[in-house]
């Protein structure tokens, strides 16, 4: 018989209200029912190959959820599940919560969970419901796009919370999720990032009016999800990073702009509440309403982040050096291997024929060519006026680390600062994007 001051404990815990605590980026501390839900650690240490850091800094560190009940991985991009944060988790999170993560119909996610020593991986699918403790329910929403990513709705004390992540859903499949759900609190992704503009050759002046168009469309995209659907509150997040290094200005083209959302929702969603969380902030949902909040102000003045930049100096450099220790394959060899590996990739093509010029460049500032046909073979080539669609610019330490299986994206990690590249159109051709996700199955030997 269980004694009654732990039952009331139990009942106390059970009513008590939902607490959200922001942690950085898509990193969300939830406690509901007596449970803690941890979403998408990336709380620390870079991500896409180096090139981007979380900013604001979080105020704690893997080893601090030594009592986490569940975690949720929503995608396996490294900034929603990333090695070195995955790795610190206490080893007691890691034996006993539970893990959920989406089904994409491909094994690779789950494999890669169980093998950073998680033991309970909970797999679902679209759609599937889980109950996480007594009135506190979990369901699964994969991307209706066929995008590998995932959104999950939590139910506790009569409110609904969903987390969007980085799942870009249509806005039928919003307002779906609105008319299925009365949606209290929404966390929604207002930036989407990319190798465009910012990483694309193209005069100054263009990557900066393209980059502000860029960030214009994603705050109306996500004005719109909201609208959609019919959320009361709105939070903006998953958009905590940064660019270090000799990348720092990139900082002014790609970055997000939580004010100009908020502004929006203001003026156009009457009805819906803009909140703005930072790191360490917390909101508290009882009845379907935020009952309680603790809310920083944000700073968002060039001076902090170039201050967290100078911090950030000797621990960026130590993963400059990791970016650079691979020395195998030789250049001549790792050409060669880059030529046989784009050849097998592009096999099936299924489009007109598509010429990509890729031009790799060493240390000691030699660089060799190969002209790909999509669908035919790759060549190297001495010819700098080879007649190219898409020309892609690579430095050859992103593929020998490639080769070596550092990059557990594989050739997508390139794709935020890792290369360059330029195409004489000016939007995105079907062509373009279906070559992009042939490169996805790129594999570059170490040796042959």
């Amino acid at each position: 018989m269980v004694p009654l001051k732990l039952r009331c404990l139990k009942a106390e815990a059970a009513r008590a209200k939902m607490k959200i605590t922001c942690i950085a980026h898509a990193c969300l501390l939830i406690e509901a029912g007596g449970k803690k839900i941890l979403t998408d650690p990336w709380i620390l240490g870079p991500s896409w190959g180096g090139n981007l850091w979380v900013y604001p800094p979080a105020k704690a560190v893997p080893e601090d959820f030594h009592d986490v009940d569940v975690i949720y991985f929503s995608h396996a991009h490294e900034d929603h599940f990333q090695r070195e944060c995955v790795a610190r988790l206490p080893q007691i999170t890691k034996e006993k919560a539970k893990v959920l993560i989406p089904d994409f119909g491909m094994p690779y996610f789950e494999k890669a969970v169980k093998k950073s020593g998680f033991a309970n991986v909970h797999v679902m699918q679209h759609e599937d419901v889980v109950d996480l403790a007594e009135g506190v329910r979990a369901h699964m929403q994969i991307n209706d796009q066929g995008d590998h990513d995932s959104a999950l709705i939590l139910e506790a004390d009569q409110s609904t919370l969903l987390l969007q992540t980085d799942s870009v859903v249509s806005i039928d499949e919003a307002e779906r999720l609105g008319q299925k759900f009365d949606i209290d609190l929404l966390f929604a992704i207002t930036i989407l990032t990319g190798i465009y503009p910012a990483f694309c050759d193209m005069p100054a002046e263009q990557v900066i009016t393209r980059a502000q168009a860029k960030r214009e469309r994603s705050i109306a995209y996500a004005l719109d999800v909201t609208r959609a659907m019919k959320a009361k509150a709105v939070v903006p997040y998953a958009s905590d990073l940064c660019y270090l290094g000799n990348l720092y200005h990139i900082n002014a083209l790609h970055h997000h702009d939580k004010a100009a959302f908020l502004t929006e929702v203001a003026e156009k969603l009457p009805t819906t509440e803009g909140i703005r969380m930072t790191p360490g902030d917390w909101l508290k949902l009882e009845g379907g309403r935020v009952v309680a909040r603790s809310l920083s102000d944000a700073d968002e003045r060039a001076e902090k982040l170039a201050t967290f930049a100078i911090a950030m100096q000797a621990r960026y450099e130590r993963s400059w050096r990791e970016e650079h220790s691979r020395t195998t394959p030789p250049f001549g060899t790792l050409v060669e291997n880059l030529s046989d590996a784009l050849s097998k990739a592009g096999k099936g093509w299924p489009h007109a024929p598509y010429r990509v010029l890729w031009r790799v460049q060493d240390a000691d500032g030699n660089r060799r060519n190969i002209g790909h046909v999509a669908g035919a073979l790759a060549e190297i080539t001495e010819d700098d006026a080879w007649s190219y669609d898409l020309r892609i610019d690579v430095p050859a330490f992103r593929l020998r680390r490639l080769a070596h299986g550092d990059y557990p994206m594989g050739f997508l990690t390139l794709q935020n600062g890792g290369l360059r590249f330029h195409r004489h159109e000016d939007e995105l051709t079907p062509s373009e994007r279906a070559y992009w996700q042939t490169l996805l199955r790129l594999r570059i030997p170490v040796q042959v």
